[in-house]
Order: C-alpha cells, then structure tokens, then sequence
C-alpha cells in the first residue's frame, strides 16, 4: 500500500496478574499501537501492536515515541513495501 495514513497511540496494559519474564516479573508494560489507514477507505484499517520488554528488547520504551515518529515518517515517504525496520518490537507491530 503505497498512498497510506500512519498514526500511532501509546498504552499502558495493566496485567490482571503478573506476568514472568527472565528478567522479573511485570504488572504492567507499555505498548505503543502502529495504525495504517487506506484513505481511499477508512474502513480499511491495520492495527499491530509494538511493545518491547524492558531489560529484554533492544529498543528502550524511553525511545519508543521517537522511534515510531521515525516509522510513521519512514512509512509516509516509502510507503508500506519499501519501509526497512531495524527493531524487532517496530518490525513485529508493522508485520501484524
């Protein structure tokens, strides 16, 4: 899809019980959601969620928001089959 809206949202997920990583346990964990519109068609719609883990995903959630203006540009200039996504949590909210 060439000619598409990009936006995305931050949010906090709450765990109605602990979740254990190997590197602790979360109670909560921050998503950010990465969502592609058709304009042509709103009702067209992708939504993938981006959410790396503290302590085990390369991208650090401080530099999340940064790194999805980035993706959003990078996407709005390519477009969605030219875009290259160097972090996993990006790659995986993007594929999804």
């Amino acid at each position: 899809m060439e000619n598409v809206n990009v936006s995305f949202y931050r949010y906090v997920l709450t765990f109605l019980h602990p979740a254990g990583t190997s590197r602790g346990i979360l109670t909560k964990k921050t998503s950010w959601f990465l969502v592609l519109t058709d304009p042509g068609n709103t009702e067209k719609k992708g939504i993938g969620e981006c959410g790396p883990l503290p302590g085990l995903s390369p991208e650090k959630p401080e530099e999340m928001d940064i790194l999805m203006d980035q993706l959003a540009e990078d996407i709005r200039k390519f477009g969605t089959e030219n875009v290259h996504i160097q972090y996993p949590s990006l790659k995986f909210g993007f594929d999804t």
